[in-house]
C-alpha cells in the first residue's frame, strides 16, 4: 500500500492540482496494490470538491477525506508502540499540539512570504529571527523570505515562538529556548533586530518577534515571482508582497520550474 498525506491547517482546503499531482506519481508505482491521496482537514469537504478530486484522479487511484478530530480520537485510544521515551515525547507533543494549538485554530498561515532586504537577511540567516508588525499574520507554521532586490525565495525557518515586544525595552530572549545554539542564535538576532528598529526608528512601537529554527535551504535555485507565477498557481505571488501574505506548503514546496 502506497498513500500521499496532505495535511492542511485551519479552514484550508487541498489544491486540486496538487492531488493530481500525487495521484500521477502514484500511477506509475504499479508494484502496490493499493494507492491513494488522503486530505487531512479540519472540516469535512464538500461532496462537491470530492467529486472534482476525484475525477482528476488516474484510474485505480483513490482519494480520501480524513478530518484531525478523527486523528485525536484514534491517537487518544493508542499508546506508542515501542514505549521508548522518544516515542512518548512525540506521542504527548502531538497530543497538546491537537489539545492547545491546532483546535484552537491558532495557527493563521501555513508559511509567510514578506519582502527582505540584505540587512535583514542577515538577521533571518545568522539571528534566526524575523520581525513584523501586529497587522501581519500572528502564528505561520513557518516563515520564508523573499530575498530582494530581485533575488527570490531559497530558504524557509519553522516558527518556534512568537512575541509582542517594544523592542526598546527588550532584555532578553523567550524563556526556555530548546537549545544552547537556538540560546545563542536568539541572542544575537534579539541585538540585531533593536540596531535595525532604531536606526528605521521603529524601536519605540510594538512588534511581533518571530523566533525561528535553523533555515533551511528548498531551492538552489531562488524561486522568483516570475518563474513562481508563468507555473500558472492558483494564487500568485504579487510584485509588491503585502503584509500577512501567505502561502500553503503545496503551493510553495510543489513548486516546479515550468
Amino acid at each position: 500500500m502506497r498513500v500521499v498525506l496532505e495535511a492542511k491547517i485551519g479552514g484550508a482546503e487541498p489544491a486540486v492540482r496538487q492531488l493530481s499531482k500525487y495521484a500521477d506519481e502514484l500511477k506509475q508505482l504499479e508494484q502496490y496494490k493499493i494507492r491513494g491521496v488522503v486530505a487531512l482537514t479540519q472540516v469535512e469537504l464538500s461532496a462537491a470538491l470530492k467529486d472534482k478530486i476525484q475525477t482528476k484522479f488516474p484510474e485505480k487511484i483513490r482519494f480520501g477525506n480524513v478530518q484531525w478530530h478523527e486523528v485525536i480520537d484514534i491517537a487518544l485510544s493508542h499508546k506508542p508502540s515501542d514505549g521508548s521515551d522518544v516515542s512518548q515525547y512525540l506521542f504527548n507533543e502531538f497530543i497538546r499540539y491537537i489539545r492547545m494549538d491546532y483546535s484552537m485554530g491558532y495557527y493563521d498561515a501555513e508559511i509567510l512570504i514578506q519582502d527582505v532586504n540584505p540587512e535583514n537577511a542577515k538577521i533571518f540567516k545568522e539571528g534566526w529571527m524575523y520581525v513584523t508588525d501586529l497587522k501581519d499574520k500572528k502564528a505561520p507554521l513557518y516563515f520564508a523570505p523573499y530575498f530582494t532586490p530581485s533575488i527570490g525565495i531559497s530558504m524557509i525557518g519553522r516558527v518556534r515562538d512568537t512575541e509582542i515586544a517594544v523592542l526598546a525595552e527588550k532584555q532578553g530572549i523567550v524563556a526556555n529556548p530548546p537549545s544552547n545554539e537556538h540560546r545563542e542564535r536568539w541572542s544575537n538576532g534579539l541585538k540585531m533586530l533593536i540596531e535595525r528598529a532604531k536606526k528605521e526608528k521603529f524601536a519605540d512601537k510594538k512588534a511581533r518577534l518571530f523566533y525561528l529554527d535553523r533555515p533551511i535551504t528548498i531551492a538552489t535555485t531562488p524561486i522568483s515571482k516570475v518563474s513562481f507565477n508563468r507555473s500558472e498557481p492558483s494564487k500568485k505571488i504579487p510584485n509588491q508582497i503585502p503584509k500577512g501574505f501567505s502561502l500553503g506548503f503545496d503551493e510553495l514546496l510543489g513548486f516546479q520550474s515550468p
